[in-house]
């Protein structure tokens, strides 16, 4: 499992990891009394829901409250999520000439009333 789109991975939620690694099987109550600082239960609800949509913990829901649990290898996984992934940085494209350009003109404007009205201008 690789971690290479969507939100990178903040303190919170690495603080929300930690206690549920210290803990066990616990609740979201008991992982957001043991959060520093204030934080809503929801909040910390969102964050378990994340961990384990991305495969961090798993849930227990055959029981109210659910219990959330570290999954086996999470650390390995959030290991390889912290790599850094230097993006590649693509160069800007060379100018056009002039006959590319006038091509372009030609393609992207509209031939007649009716491409008007269709959008057909390359603007639209």
């Amino acid at each position: 499992m690789t971690h290479t789109t969507g939100r990178p991975l903040g303190q919170r939620f690495r603080e929300v990891l930690d206690i549920v690694g210290k803990l066990g099987s616990c609740t979201c109550s008991e992982i957001t009394a043991r959060m520093k600082g204030e934080i809503e239960p929801r909040h910390t609800w969102t964050y378990c829901t994340r961990a384990v949509s991305l495969g961090l913990m798993s849930v227990d829901r055959s029981r109210r409250p659910v219990k959330y649990q570290l999954a086996d290898g999470s650390q390995t996984m959030l290991e390889a999520m912290a790599s850094p992934h230097q993006p590649v940085k693509a160069e800007p494209p060379a100018p056009l000439s002039a006959a590319e350009t006038v091509a372009l003109a030609l393609r992207t404007q509209p031939n007649s009333v009716f491409a008007l009205a269709r959008g057909g201008c390359g603007a639209c």
